[in-house]
């Protein structure tokens, strides 16, 4: 396995690449999730029900982030990938602003759509970009670099989302600013315009990478990038290590999901609180708590060798599903709302230890042309489970079974509980099976290389 460096890049250039991605990754959040900050006058203004409103946090974006998804990793692997970022986050940019102009759920519902499909190519570009460009030591790190911009993104949108709809929504807002629309729309615009920001950095200041092999092989690449059926056959039915533990990150991030949709509606909802209020408590903890679970998860790795690190990383995973597991099932006796951000805040740090390594044995192990076809099928497939699933589960469960404000914390350990403890299984599942594998081909190295030897005595 290479541990090299692209030498067009030097160490600052590389640098810039890696923080310039995760501030577009930001971007990247702070569209999609403002949305949870703004649930609840969108619910009143559009009459709409908690299942529409999980519809439009889960399988609105789930599925076309998937349908999205697929093409991109076609042309992630084809074509130039600073370009088609910047293409991407200019196509999600519009989309937000189309939000904040939506007059209902359907019109809502399309314009969330074009932001999933566009927000796809994003990690998987950006994954294989660093894998081109950095040694492998270098890549955990980078990664968690790149993750982080989404619990800054993510916490900035509940922030200045719950400050801009309050201020929108006081005598003091500027008139001039399309006062026909309402606060939460006004507040869409203004943040689909700031993705003009990140597509000039990227145009303007990085380069496409030449691509290169990670794995050291024997035998001559094929320059040709294969076709999806190959890559699908390739990750769940020759390998059997892929198949369980992408189905485990999807278990988990339903976890994530859940609370990540839910969460700011659970706090007004139970407590009372306002839009702001909840935006105040939740933001600063959706950053603290994602990038120390980010850079946490480094610590677990920081002596991993080509060798260990994709085991390490299984049991690192195995071990934050039973963390999740206690912590969410505290939930529902949660008596005020600085008790309930802990247990958010917990939720959120441990799931950013999982976005900063669930990718990287993909990443190290497969190889460069079907390298981004893999990571947008892993990724895409984590979104189209753990996003759609989630949100629409609480608020499905919250509405025909409980039907109150008070109850959606319930619904919100139940899903969270269950779906942890399927994650745990099919972890240990990928870890046996992968040290399987691993004993299996060194017996097999033994063997070729005694009869190697026999021959040459003989």
């Amino acid at each position: 396995m290479s541990d090299k460096a692209d030498a067009q890049f030097r160490i600052g250039e590389a640098a810039w690449v890696v923080i310039l991605m995760s501030v577009c990754f930001g971007f990247s959040y702070l569209d999609r999730n403002v949305l949870t900050i703004l649930t609840q006058p969108i619910k009143h203004s559009l009459s709409l029900s908690d299942t529409q409103l999980g519809v439009l946090g889960g399988f609105a974006f789930s599925v076309f982030f998937f349908l999205g998804g697929l093409p991109l990793a076609w042309l992630i692997d084809r074509t130039n990938r600073i370009r088609l970022t910047a293409a991407c986050i200019f196509v999600w940019s519009v989309a937000t602003v189309m939000s904040g102009l939506s007059t209902g759920f359907t019109q809502l519902l399309v314009s969330r759509a074009f932001t999933a499909a566009a927000e796809a190519a994003l990690i998987p570009a950006g994954l294989s970009i660093f894998a081109d460009m950095l040694p492998v030591r270098r890549i955990p790190l980078a990664s968690s670099v790149l993750m982080i911009g989404g619990f800054v993104g993510g916490g900035a949108a509940l922030y200045l989302g719950g400050t801009f709809l309050t201020y929108f929504s006081s005598p003091e807002a500027p008139h001039w600013f399309l006062p026909q629309l309402l606060p939460w729309q006004r507040v869409y615009l203004v943040i689909g315009l700031a993705g003009i920001v990140p597509v000039a950095l990227l145009l303007l200041t990085t380069k496409e990478p030449a691509r290169r092999e990670i794995l050291d092989v024997d035998k001559e690449v094929n320059e040709n990038a294969p076709p999806i059926r190959e890559v699908f056959s390739y990750f769940f039915v020759e390998s059997g290590f892929y198949a369980p533990f992408i189905l485990g990150v999807c278990a988990i991030f339903v976890v994530f999901y859940s609370v990540n949709a839910w969460f700011p509606a659970f706090l007004i909802r139970r407590f009372a609180l306002s839009a702001s209020e909840a935006g105040t408590y939740l933001g600063p903890a959706f950053i603290v708590f994602g990038i120390a679970g980010s850079l946490g998860s480094q610590l677990f790795l920081r002596r991993l060798t080509p060798d260990n690190i994709v085991p390490r990383i299984v049991l690192l995973l195995g071990g934050i599903c039973l963390v999740q597991i206690a912590n969410l099932a505290a939930l529902p006796f949660a008596t005020s709302p600085s008790i309930a951000v802990c247990v958010y805040g917990i939720a959120v740090g441990v799931t950013g230890a999982v976005l900063s390594v669930m990718l990287v044995p993909i990443q190290l192990t497969v190889p460069n042309r079907m390298r981004g076809q893999t990571m947008s099928i892993a990724y895409c497939g984590v979104n189209l489970l753990g996003t759609g699933l989630g949100p629409f589960l609480v608020g499905f469960l919250n509405e025909r079974l409980f039907g109150g404000g008070a109850t959606l914390g319930m619904c919100m350990a139940a899903i969270s509980v269950s779906s942890a403890t399927i994650a745990t299984i099919l972890f240990a599942r990928s870890y046996f099976v992968f040290t399987r594998q691993r004993i299996a081909a060194k017996l097999t190295e033994i063997i070729t290389s005694g009869a190697q030897q026999a021959s040459i005595s003989s």
